[in-house]
Formats: C-alpha cells, sequence, structure tokens
C-alpha cells in the first residue's frame, strides 16, 4: 500500500485490518540519523483507525494538519499527499531561547492533528526537551484557541527508553511525558515503534496507536 493509503487510514476513513504494511520513502521520517525508508505494519493495539472521530461524539466535521519545528518536511509530504495546506502558524523562539507559538487562523471546534516529533534536530540545535516542550504549547495553544479535539502524530516518543524504576529515587520519564500530554489536553497519540508497547498504558485517557516499521 502507498502513502496515500496510510493517509486514509489515519486521517479519513475508519477501516479495520489485520496486519497492514505499507512501503513507502520520506526523505525525513523523524529527526533520528538514518531512517529514510520505512516499511509501516499496524500493530495489534491499532486494527481499527478511527481518528477523524471526537471522542463521544459521532464526527468532527473540519480538520486541520499544523507541525512543530521537528517534521516539517514529513509533515508538508503528509499534506501533499492529502491534497490540503498546513494550517500556518508561528513557532520560533524569544532571545532567552524561550517557545513564542501562536496558531494564525481560528480552529474553533475544529480536529487538529498536530505532526511533532520529538527527536532531537539533526544539526544539534533542539534537543528532545526543546521538542517536548514545543509539542507541549502546541497543544496548550490549540486548547485555549478551543479547538474540538487534537490530536498529537509522533514518529518518535522521546523518554520511551525510561518506562520503568531500575534504580531507587529515579523517574519514570515515559509515564511523565504521558501525564505531561494529557494534563496539556491530547485526545489522541499515534506513534511509531514504541520501546515497549506497554507504554500505551501510561496514557491513562487518550488512546494511543502504535504503528510498527
Amino acid at each position: 500500500m502507498s502513502i496515500e493509503d496510510l493517509n486514509r487510514i489515519v486521517f479519513k476513513e475508519p477501516l479495520a485490518y489485520e496486519a497492514v504494511d505499507i512501503g513507502t520513502s520520506l526523505d525525513r521520517l523523524s529527526s533520528t540519523p538514518g531512517k529514510k525508508s520505512v516499511d509501516f505494519k499496524v500493530s495489534n493495539s491499532c486494527r481499527k483507525a478511527t481518528l477523524n472521530k471526537d471522542p463521544g461524539s459521532e464526527s468532527l466535521g473540519e480538520w486541520k494538519l499544523i507541525t512543530g519545528n521537528s517534521n516539517i518536511q514529513l509533515a508538508e509530504k503528509v499534506a501533499e499527499n492529502l491534497g490540503v495546506k498546513l494550517t500556518p502558524i508561528r513557532c520560533t523562539k524569544f532571545n532567552d531561547g524561550e517557545c513564542n507559538i501562536q496558531i494564525i487562523p481560528s480552529v474553533r471546534n475544529l480536529h487538529v492533528y498536530v505532526v511533532q516529533s520529538t527527536a532531537p534536530s539533526r544539526d544539534g540545535k533542539m534537543s528532545i526537551n526543546d521538542h517536548v516542550m514545543e509539542l507541549f504549547l502546541l497543544v496548550r495553544c490549540l486548547r485555549r484557541a478551543s479547538a474540538g479535539a487534537v490530536t498529537a502524530i509522533i514518529p518518535y516518543f522521546g523518554y520511551s527508553r525510561q518506562n520503568q524504576k531500575r534504580r531507587p529515587r529515579v523517574p519514570i520519564a515515559a509515564s511523565d511525558i504521558a501525564m505531561l500530554l494529557e494534563a496539556g489536553g491530547i485526545d489522541r497519540v499515534v506513534t511509531i515503534d514504541l520501546h515497549v508497547p506497554q507504554i500505551q498504558g501510561q496514557f491513562q485517557h487518550s488512546p494511543v496507536d502504535n504503528l510498527s516499521m
């Protein structure tokens, strides 16, 4: 299947699959070096994709696609295959390094998909923490702008390796990131190859679709 089929599964049609293999090549799937050609396989936990549905309602209607700074090329490729334009936003930094984010058009009552990996950038200028905070503030911007629902598409889920307490007095960072995103107001998460699938259970209220390469 092509990337058009993947886009249809994720964004448009609630289809059920026992196993879906999708072969495609993207110049940049995530900020992880060396990954240019990928094969997607829908895991058992996400055989049925209903991402165009608002939790608790029959259909949300219109939707928009936005991206932070971590996966601009991927987001542009997805938008191209969907035949839509990326929603314009301002996502820069102040002189002291703080994120400066603004959603330009109204998103009231819309379902917004946010494409944002949490891997460090290839040039080393943006860390995992930068991209996590950028994602969190994007979600908060959308919630304060009265978005109907927010789905985060996170190709690389940062901190997923810290998924258990191996020593005394250490955080379970994967769970803490899940708590942060849910506190921010995320409705659904789509990610790829979590370090362990059990991380899906660390989201208490938000469904997680864990795609496999």
